[in-house]
């Protein structure tokens, strides 16, 4: 098996168990650390770094 299919079949087996919780929206991954690419009035700023 590659990593890619052993990874599909982890995140499989996790959903097959239930109990799974995603968050996911705007403003969660800036407060990970991930950068903005959103200029001050929201609109796109260009090429995301």
């Amino acid at each position: 098996m590659d990593g890619v299919t052993e990874s599909f079949d982890a995140v499989a087996g996790l959903l097959a168990g239930g109990g799974v919780v995603v968050l996911s929206g705007a403003g969660l991954s800036t407060d990970s650390g991930i950068p903005d690419y959103r200029g001050p009035a929201g609109r796109p700023a260009g090429t995301p770094r």
